[in-house]
């Protein structure tokens, strides 16, 4: 029994082997790489003609040749790698070369059970390769040893160069973040006088003109100093400069430059205001820069600079700074204008909601006189109209009756008129029962007016009722979005969605009708579809409002609400 399996397994393995040099044949005529394979103790089994030439002998007479043997006289420790592969069952690889020759090599260990019994040995001439990266070594040594004597000629040029290049990059990241900080307007001065001052400083202040040009406001202060610089931005900070008393300030405010140089602390008290030359140090100033901040004709403000000791400020400093003023005073008025249209629009936001709070309150006011006088008339007109008809004799004319019948009608199909407009001026239950029970109702009554599938999926909202403003807004906008689609899509089919989550609520209408290109059509479709009055609502509510419209597509009005935290 046993030597039955056992000559079961000599078979099996034979079989595989079969299939691996099959493989490997295959292999062996498909690549350009030489490859053998050896068993473990370094004997080869087959191998390819890349290898034949490499070893110079035929694949017939390498097969069963000891390949360690063959490659260890030329100093290839084989025998080396392949224990490595064997013993620790890995790919290994390494790079040898014989004479002038460089090859790389792969050896891929063949496991048959749980021993490593024969390895796949890929080798490739990378001869080329080595020389080109020797070349390009070469190459590049001479070009650093250029290099380097270039460098030498040209040390003095290059520290200006690079003077240059800070003062460069400096102009271009303020620009850039004069640009992109225009909203945030305190730190956008703080940032360039800090910027000033580590460059140039060593202090740097800017203080902006009040709106009557009477005071000036320091509003950024920043020195290099760490120890005296907190106690001087609280003095200075917010401080205001009479214009009228001031020499710098009145001079600045002409659009004109002021320079001094060595400034005693006498001198100062003269020049500045008390509380600014009473931080100044026993030695006073050793030179101080104001430049003008000008926007058009308009004063803005200065930007000063001081050193209480060192050198003057250089020429090339000078002309560096005033580069800078004319996009610093455009960066403060463009933030200006931005507070300014900011706060109009808050305004226009404040006035909008007021609008359509008084609308609501006359939509309110005429439902409730609809219902109270109109409509109970007409219920009594209809009353006495019954009445009279009972009232009537035998003998009256046909053409009597027929009449009172189209007057019960019309009064009756009057009061349904009535009873639909106070539905759409304030639906009663949209203060009972909330958005979503108000949509259903609606969309039922649409339906039936116009005969156009409304679906809802309100699966995503939660029980919780929105805030009475938002309900109502976004009311509205479904209200004018359905008598959109009803007047100009010729539609079928419309789908409402809702949805809540934990940071906004959004409401989303599809229709399957005509659609419109936005871009072709432009304001007369917007005015037209009542684009304007739903984002006018939405706006009300801090909401986000979006319309995508394809022709022959549909269209779809979109609006998320952010929750107050």
């Amino acid at each position: 029994m046993d030597m039955l399996k056992r000559s079961h397994r000599s078979l099996h393995t034979a079989s595989l082997l079969a299939n691996v040099q099959q493989d490997l044949q295959i292999l062996f005529t498909s690549i350009s790489e030489s490859i053998l394979l050896i068993e473990a103790n370094g004997t080869i089994i087959v191998s390819n003609d890349i290898s034949s030439r490499w070893l110079k002998q035929s694949a017939d007479e390498l097969a069963g040749e000891n390949l360690f043997g063959l490659l260890t006289p030329f100093g290839i420790p084989i025998r080396e790698w392949v224990y490595e592969a064997t013993s620790k069952k890995i790919i290994f690889e390494c790079d040898t070369h014989i004479g002038e020759q460089f090859l790389h090599f792969r050896l891929i260990p063949v496991s048959e059970g749980n021993k490593i019994m024969r390895l796949i040995i890929i080798g490739q001439d990378v001869t080329e390769h080595k020389w080109a990266e020797e070349q390009v070594r070469e190459f590049t040594g001479q070009m650093e040893r250029k290099v380097r004597e270039r460098t030498k000629e040209l040390e003095a040029l290059n520290r200006k160069l690079i003077e240059d290049k800070q003062r460069s990059e400096i102009r271009a990241s303020l620009s850039q973040y004069l640009m992109r900080e225009s909203r945030d307007y305190n730190h956008l001065l703080e940032h360039v006088a800090t910027e000033i001052a580590d460059l140039i400083g060593d202090t740097c202040l800017i203080a902006l003109f009040t709106t009557d040009l009477t005071q000036l406001e320091v509003r950024a202060f920043t020195n290099r100093s760490v120890v005296s610089l907190q106690r001087q931005r609280e003095k200075l900070l917010n401080r205001s400069i009479s214009v009228e008393s001031n020499v710098i300030a009145s001079r600045i405010l002409e659009g004109r430059r002021f320079s001094a140089k060595d400034i005693s602390r006498e001198k100062a008290s003269k020049l500045l205001p008390a509380d600014f030359a009473e931080l100044l140090g026993k030695d006073g100033i050793k030179v101080l820069e104001v430049f003008p901040l000008h926007a058009g004709d308009r004063s803005l403000g200065m930007l000063t600079m001081a050193r209480e000791f060192g050198n003057p400020y250089s020429e090339e400093e000078i002309s560096f700074i005033s580069s800078l003023v004319s996009s610093i005073a455009l960066a403060i008025q463009n933030a200006r204008l931005l507070e300014q249209l900011t706060e109009s629009q808050t305004q226009l936001r404040g006035l909008s909601q007021q609008l359509v709070q008084l609308q609501e309150e006359q939509f309110s006011h005429l439902a409730e006189e609809l219902h109270d006088s109109i409509g109970q008339d007409m219920t009594a007109i209809n009353v006495n109209l019954n009445i009279l008809r009972t009232l009537l004799p035998e003998n009256v004319p046909e053409g009597v009756i027929t009449r009172l019948a189209d007057t019960e009608k019309l009064v009756v199909d009057t009061i349904k008129h009535v009873r639909s407009t106070m539905s759409e001026l304030r639906p009663p239950m949209l203060d009972k029962y909330g958005l979503t029970a108000t949509l259903y109702w609606y969309c039922e009554e649409y339906q039936r007016r116009t005969e156009i599938q409304v679906h809802i999926n309100d699966r995503y909202m939660q029980d919780s009722r929105l805030p009475a403003e938002i309900e109502i807004a976004l009311f509205r906008i479904a209200q004018e979005a359905l008598n959109n689609v009803a007047k100009h899509a010729n539609a079928t089919q419309i789908d409402i969605e809702l949805f809540e989550e934990v940071n906004y609520t959004m409401m989303a209408i599809t229709d399957n009708g005509n659609g419109f290109d936005p871009k072709i059509h432009g304001p007369r479709t917007s005015q037209h579809w009542g684009i304007p009055l739903m984002r006018e609502r939405a706006r009300t509510i801090n909401g986000e409002f979006l319309l995508r419209s394809v022709p022959g597509q549909g269209t779809q009005v979109v609006v998320r609400v952010g929750k107050a935290t």
